[in-house]
């Protein structure tokens, strides 16, 4: 019997016991090569302890069956190696060893080598929580392949359910979260908590030990002594082990006990506010009296322990319908969230809680793109709402449409949860409450995100045009059936959906603020200022634009309109030749083309290639601007055929310079019109004149347009006299505009220039107010009737009342007022015949043949009355005290005026061709012969171009034309070389090295070019010019 014990596998183990040999590998003093190479001999000491006879006992007996193999003493040693901190290296490969053999180990053996290391876990005189933690990461990550699935383990029940109790441990440890290994130990526990029923038991076990750390974290309302890294831990193993549990288990888990885990999660959230709000409000003198730690600290400052506690209740709400958070829990966090970053966390966690896995996309309307915002998003998949419907609206009117929600500190996450749940709530109640529009008003005018202030202005729009369009179809609100009557309190009223009257409300409180000084009234006017003009169209952000409605408008008129109901329907900055549009036109013509008549040097000279520029206004059709073409290359309409444009603006800024894109005009109807095309100043096209007639017929009517949808019928409201109401809104704004504050730094204005060109974009696109058109004819001595086609500049009388009429209208002390005077006196002496391009053939002519009379007796009639000499007046006569950027408008304005009484309107009457060097009408003559003091006209003119870096080319043009005309009087000139400041010096240097616009395009470079020229010819011209030029010349080089 004894032989059956002394096999070669007996002798050898008991050699390598007796000597020791054991010891030896697994000592701290050999290297990691002995260890690692002597893993198979160790697994075969492993294996002969079940060699024989199981063995009941750490230690064998001697001699006798398992008597050499190994021992407790041998892992504990080993376990001693590793805990010493000698040598890393060796460690690790200890640490895999002991993997290794591990499921050869009978239980007597692996347990006690398992209790060992718990022991070292809990040990609180030695840290020894790393090497435990890469002990279990090795038996996590590194065992054979069997030992990963818990199905396949060679592990008993009873080992699996030690290793499984020393994970826990290790992922409960206070110092857990800095160990490297942390997911792969977790991913290792989930996987055996996923085993039934061994996983079951477990779940049980660590689920309560959860319970009580959170109940205990709960009581402690105060930031003393709390360890809050562990507690955000301890709530994310809740969250772990609930995963871990199947879906009928954590149901019956979480509505357990009428929702105790359930409540118990939200006490311990609520109590980790309470303690970081008292964190916050705490002096750094009593922080550093109190006994919080400095990671303590951080941790209550980190914003990210709060959205991982609102993840994890958000999960916790939403595994069962059973149970739901009430608005009295909602409202204890709202208060307890009293900071910007935290009432946004709050924001989104209500969104994402207030609908199940199937909850609607967050924007008020499909056709808006939502905002794309960075940063963890909360996933509902599997998840029920967590609270209900009536919670759900309670929350959002009561909470996140309150007044005292202050925008101007939350971002684009808040927002977009503002949007998810207004959209909802208007999905339930068929309307959107009232509380929720006053808030998405206060959004967009308060707002400090310049993101969410734009996408809240689309979002506002879409939603007063969805119940305008509603309201003419259904007589209600919104299409989602009638109102709730629990909730009919809230719903909009008319009042409420009149847009028009809403805007004007925000215009009185922003006049209001700026004129007791409110800094944030300035922003408010802005927002209401965008709105604005995107209701209109003039941001191009709405698919509309300003020319749209007029064409639409023009189009609804009566068949025999008079031009005075037509001009009422046109923007007040398209009325105009002000509003034109200067382009290059580029005509090729076929060899055939080119007449036969012509001899072989002039058909040398012209060529098969035309350039010219020409003016075109917005309102303009493609037909008009093809009779032009045909009238500069003397060819019949017919024989031109559009070929392309260059230079198209494709933004959304209408009236910029465009940029290089390029549109065939093949397919273009005859009535599209400038501004449809996206031809703006700057912009060249290219016709082709050919000898057959062009398919579409020149005589052809154009076709009607189709308006698109527009956001908002903003010309019905401009155009409302109800109350007097258009002509309250356009006082409002000029109220506004003239309240609205210009801070300047030197010469340079840096602040209020954008505001008050917003204002301005507005007073253009809205028709033209009819008490300032009347107040401008009579003070003309005129009707706006049209009876004015007889009047001569005789019957036109000048008195006292006609100079003290001008003098009210062009009030120096109400400048952006007169601006809009001049503009409208400007628009009366010049109007744009272009702008009646759309309409019928014969109404077009009789009305253009009334726009020319209407011209030319206001022309009269202004002259006669004073109006000239107010103007001038008003031109000359400002202190340096008004800054040049600021009268931009102003002075190119008055410039146009003062050249139309001059030299006359070239679209109406026969105007030399040599004007442009200085040739007047008799009227004109008389006038210039009237001018008494010209030092005052002179200053102004040369402070245009030199005082304001982003004046026009085109206004420098008029400039010189007006100085060349002032410059035939010596006394003139010498007037002006002797401006105080080097004005004059200025002023030549600077159009002399004149480049122009910016934007870089072959009209942009010929026209520069001309300025240059004309500047060079007008100093040579002036003998007493070029004398004083000589010099500042030389002191420029």
């Amino acid at each position: 019997e004894g032989e059956d014990y002394n096999t070669l596998e007996h002798q050898l183990a008991k050699c390598a016991i007796e000597n020791k040999i054991v010891e030896l590998v697994l000592g701290a003093s050999l290297h990691r090569e002995v260890v690692h190479r002597s893993i198979p001999f160790i697994e075969f000491l492993a294996l002969m302890c079940n060699r024989d006879v199981p063995v009941e006992s750490g230690e064998a007996t001697q001699p006798g069956p398992n008597a050499y193999c190994l021992q407790k003493s041998h892992l504990l040693l080993a376990w001693k190696t590793c805990t010493s901190k000698a040598d890393v290296a060796v460690s690790d490969e200890i640490y895999h060893l002991l993997v290794s053999i591990l499921p050869s180990l009978p239980d007597s053996l692996a347990i006690p080598l398992l209790q060992v290391v718990q022991e070292s876990l809990e040990d609180t005189k030695q840290d020894l929580v790393f090497e435990v933690a890469e002990f279990c990461a090795a038996l996590a990550s590194h065992t054979p392949s069997e030992l990963k699935d818990p199905n396949l383990s060679l592990l008993s029940e009873e080992v699996r359910a030690v290793v499984l109790n020393l994970l826990w441990g290790v992922l409960t440890h206070p110092e857990a979260s800095s160990l490297k290994p942390y997911e792969i130990l977790k991913r290792y526990v989930a996987n055996e908590l996923g085993i039934e029923p061994f996983g079951r038991r477990h779940r049980e076990k660590f689920l309560k030990a959860c319970t009580q750390t959170l109940s205990s974290n709960a009581r402690q309302q105060q930031n003393v002594g709390a360890d809050e890294i562990l507690a955000l831990r301890m709530v994310k193993l809740t969250q772990f082990v609930l995963n871990a549990c199947p879906r009928e288990q954590a149901e019956e888990i979480i509505t357990a006990d009428k929702g105790s885990l359930a409540s118990l999660i939200f006490n311990e959230l609520t109590a980790y506010l309470s303690r970081r709000k008292d964190d916050i409000t705490m002096s750094p003198s009593q922080r550093k009296t109190s006994n919080l730690s400095s990671s303590e600290s951080l941790l209550l400052n980190d914003m990210s322990p709060l959205p991982e506690r609102l993840g994890i209740l958000r999960y916790v709400y939403g595994i069962s319908e059973g149970i739901r958070l009430s608005t009295n829990q909602l409202q204890h966090l709202w208060a307890l969230c009293s900071i910007p970053s935290d009432r946004e966390e709050l924001m989104v966690f209500v969104a994402s809680a207030s609908t199940g896995a199937s909850g609607a996309r967050g924007a008020l309307s499909d056709q808006q793109d939502s905002m794309q915002v960075e940063g963890p998003q909360n996933s509902n998949d599997g998840l029920t709402a967590a609270f209900s419907n009536d919670v759900r609206s309670s929350a959002f009117v009561d909470l996140m449409c309150s007044e005292k929600v202050d925008w101007g500190v939350l971002g684009e996450r808040a927002y977009r949860s503002f949007q998810s749940m207004f959209k909802r709530l208007g999905q339930t109640q068929g309307a959107p409450t009232k509380a929720a529009l006053n808030a998405l008003w206060r959004i967009c005018l308060t707002a400090g995100n310049e993101i969410v202030a734009s996408q809240s202005m689309k979002d506002l729009l879409s939603v007063y045009s969805a119940m305008a369009n509603t309201s003419r179809n259904q007589n209600s609100a919104w299409s989602a059936g009638p109102p709730n009557p629990s909730t009919d309190r809230m719903l909009t009223d008319e009042e409420d959906n009149d847009f028009g009257k809403r805007v004007f409300d925000c215009l009185v409180q922003v006049k209001k603020g700026l004129d007791a000084g409110d800094v944030s009234s300035e922003r408010s006017a802005e927002r209401c200022l965008r709105i604005l003009n995107a209701a209109v169209g003039q941001d191009g952000s709405t698919g509309r634009s300003v020319t749209t409605s007029a064409i639409a408008s023009l189009n609804k008129l009566v068949p025999q309109p008079t031009l005075a109901n037509v001009v009422g329907l046109l923007p007040h900055g398209m009325r105009g030749q002000a509003g034109y549009r200067r382009i290059g036109i580029m005509v090729k013509r076929t060899s055939q083309n080119i007449s036969q008549n012509q001899d072989q040097s002039t058909n040398h000279r012209q060529g098969s290639t035309k350039r010219f520029f020409i003016d075109v206004h917005p309102l303009e059709t493609l037909a008009s601007v093809k009779t032009k073409v045909s009238q500069e290359c003397q060819c019949r309409v017919g024989s031109v055929k559009p070929i392309s444009v260059s230079g198209r603006l494709t933004g959304s800024s209408r009236g910029a310079s465009g940029d290089s894109t390029q549109m065939s005009l093949n397919i273009q109807p005859d009535d599209s019109t400038v501004d449809q095309l996206g031809i703006v100043h700057g912009c060249e096209m290219v016709f082709l004149i050919q000898d057959r007639q062009a398919q579409t017929s020149a005589t052809a009517q154009p076709k009607p347009h189709i308006q698109k949808t527009s956001v908002l019928d903003l010309n019905k409201m401009f155009s409302d006299n109800r109350a007097g109401f258009a002509n309250k809104m356009f006082e409002t704004l000029l109220s506004v505009l003239e309240a609205l504050p210009w801070r300047v730094e030197g010469s340079r204005v840096v602040n209020g220039s954008k505001t008050h060109k917003l204002v301005w974009d507005l007073l253009l696109a809205m028709p033209t107010n009819k008490e300032v058109v009347e107040k401008v004819h009579v003070a003309a001595g005129l009707e706006f009737d049209g009876s004015n086609k007889d009047k001569t500049i005789e019957d036109v009388v000048m008195g006292d009342s006609s100079v003290d009429q001008w003098s009210s209208l062009l009030d120096k002390q109400n400048y952006q007022r007169s601006v809009y005077v001049l503009q409208t006196i400007d628009a009366c002496l010049q109007p744009a015949p272009e702008l009646l391009s759309s309409l019928h053939k014969q109404t077009r002519s009789e009305l253009e043949e009334v726009m020319s009379t209407d011209a030319l007796a206001f022309r009269k009639g202004f002259i006669g009355s004073g109006g000239f000499d107010a103007v001038v007046s008003f031109f000359s006569t400002f202190g340096n005290e008004q800054k040049q950027r600021r009268r931009r408008m102003g002075d190119a304005a008055a410039l146009r005026i003062l050249k139309c009484c001059l030299f006359g309107n070239s679209r109406f009457v026969s105007t030399p061709e040599n004007s442009e060097s200085g040739t007047l009408d008799v009227m004109g003559s008389r006038l210039l012969e009237s001018l008494s003091s010209v030092e005052g006209l002179l200053r102004s003119l040369t402070a245009m171009v030199v005082g304001d870096e982003g004046i026009s080319t085109s206004t420098i043009s008029d400039v010189l034309k007006f100085l060349r005309l002032l410059f035939f009087s010596p006394k003139t000139t010498e007037t002006f070389v002797s401006l105080p400041d080097r004005m004059a010096e200025q002023f030549l240097i600077t159009l002399l090295l004149w480049e122009g616009d910016p934007e870089v395009t072959r009209s942009a470079t010929i026209a520069s070019a001309k300025i240059r020229e004309s500047m060079h010819d007008l100093i040579l011209q002036i003998a007493l010019l070029a004398r004083h030029a000589l010099p500042w010349l030389i002191g420029a080089l």
